[in-house]
């Protein structure tokens, strides 16, 4: 989302996202997300969802930690397509690559929900004849092969 307001002379963005568990896609509450080494900071609440506004269009490297999962640092590129997009750690990884996999361009594996992985996700879900909604629900996640073991393959972002 596109907040009012200039920063030296510069739109600000707002980033919104989602810290979910990998093997049960579980939000995780109290979870410490961090900008760019500690330029801008924020914790997750009780539904896993933090926001961070006053953010510059451009390179972002964002890192979460929460007791006793591992660590997760990744760069994306933040612009104000993808800033109100929900950033959801455990799954949209691996959704994103399974779409690939079954040739869905579903726009970059980076783990950021945006409109082309929703756009993605709509197209796949009429494809496969399940109700097309762009959204992740049990039978599109079973029809891209993804459960809670192969949503959790690969990605450390909270494994005990």
């Amino acid at each position: 989302m596109l907040t009012p307001g200039w920063a030296a002379g510069q739109k600000t963005l707002t980033l919104q996202g989602m810290v979910v568990e990998d093997s049960s896609a579980q939000p995780l509450a109290e979870a410490e997300i961090v900008l760019n080494g500690g330029a801008h900071r924020a914790t997750s609440d009780e539904k896993g969802t933090f926001t961070i506004a006053g953010l510059a269009e451009g390179e972002q490297v964002i890192t979460i930690r929460l007791l006793g999962f591992t660590p997760l640092t990744t760069a994306f590129t933040l612009t104000s397509e993808n800033a109100s997009s929900i950033i959801e750690f455990g799954l949209v990884r691996s959704v994103q690559q399974a779409l690939r996999d079954k040739g869905v361009d579903a726009g970059p594996v980076d783990g950021i929900w945006g409109a082309r992985t929703s756009d993605g996700v709509r197209r796949f879900q009429e494809q496969q004849g399940l109700e097309t909604t762009g959204q992740l629900n049990a039978p599109t996640l079973a029809a891209l092969g993804i459960g809670k073991q192969q949503a959790s393959a690969g990605e450390s972002a909270a494994q005990r």
